[in-house]
């Protein structure tokens, strides 16, 4: 697997597929340092990591996911455990992701 961070014209169209429930550290481990963020300031996103996730399915043959990772109307970034919002183009944001952390994730 490989990954990409994207810039913000490139993410342009995802929109909420899922939810992970982990902590900002444990998907720093998995993503590098977020696209923006961490910051207080309450806006509706105060932390996202928008990357293309690229990987081979059952055929072998290479697949690209558009994932934004990020948190919803809060005030200050969580660090500690917090249901993250996964966003993605279609559902398969979510599969890509639950793969990729190996950990539960839950459909919108």
């Amino acid at each position: 697997m490989k990954i990409v961070h994207m810039t913000e014209a490139e993410c342009t169209g995802t929109h909420l597929q899922g939810y992970i429930k982990t902590t900002y550290n444990k998907i720093v481990e998995v993503f590098g340092a977020p696209k923006y963020g961490p910051n207080d300031g309450g806006d509706k996103v105060t932390c996202e990591w928008a990357v293309n996730i690229f990987y081979l399915d059952e055929n072998e043959d290479e697949q690209m996911e558009t994932v934004t990772i990020y948190d919803w109307h809060q005030y200050n970034t969580p660090f500690g455990e917090y249901r993250w919002h996964i966003g993605g183009l279609d559902s398969n944001a979510v599969t890509v992701i639950n793969n990729l952390m190996n950990m539960e994730t839950v459909y919108a």
